[in-house]
């Protein structure tokens, strides 16, 4: 199972000038992209990016957030209520192929409870800890082997956009369609928490 936890922070304006181009286990040179190192290793960009994603402000990865008792507590949860749901083959928008998923993630352990909390105050602090924010709910999405993530932008979700990988690493590349030279790539070792934020 790879899951992904998202929880995503509505408000504050702003808008997503980066798009979601590909979910994958690997990256590599010969897709085109000559990506870089960054302040944060886990995140690459080309040079067109580099001003983008600057000290990790606006791109960030922290491996290890969760523990692994609390990635199988959290899968195990995820698990008993998506086990009872089909694969789907593509979402409303075409965007999303081969996936589950659950809105809102409730009645969980106070341990995993408090593992979404951490995820929370996290993001906040991220995202300049502004009292206007408010948390749209967690969205679990479970891709199934073959399933993936086309480009799509997530410009619903406004200012940032933070989530933690759990049961697989995978690969998050951002493009932007006003400039396509300029390529992020997140690696999302399992377990890690990612936080993207719109100026």
């Amino acid at each position: 199972m790879a899951a992904l936890v998202a929880r995503r922070l509505a408000a504050g304006g702003g808008s997503a000038p980066w798009r979601l181009a590909r979910r994958a286990t690997s990256t590599s040179a010969a897709d085109g992209a000559d990506l870089q190192d960054t302040a944060n290793p886990l995140v690459r960009a080309t040079p067109a990016a580099l001003p983008d994603v600057g000290d990790g402000q606006h791109v960030f990865v922290a491996p290890d957030f969760v523990t692994e008792d609390e990635e199988a507590r959290l899968l195990a949860e995820a698990t008993r209520r998506l086990q009872r749901m089909p694969y789907e083959a593509g979402h409303f928008d075409q965007v999303i192929h081969h996936y589950r998923e659950l809105l809102g993630f409730k009645h969980i352990s106070s341990e995993s409870a408090a593992v979404l909390a951490r995820g929370e105050a996290a993001t906040r602090e991220r995202c300049g800890n502004d009292p206007a924010f408010r948390f749209l709910p967690v969205h679990i999405l479970d891709l199934r082997a073959d399933g993936y993530i086309q480009p799509h932008l997530d410009a619903y979700c406004g200012r940032c956009v933070a989530g933690v990988s759990l049961g697989s690493e995978s690969v998050m590349r951002l493009t932007r369609p006003d400039r396509p030279d300029a390529v992020v790539d997140l690696l999302l070792p399992r377990r890690s928490y990612y936080c993207l934020q719109y100026a």
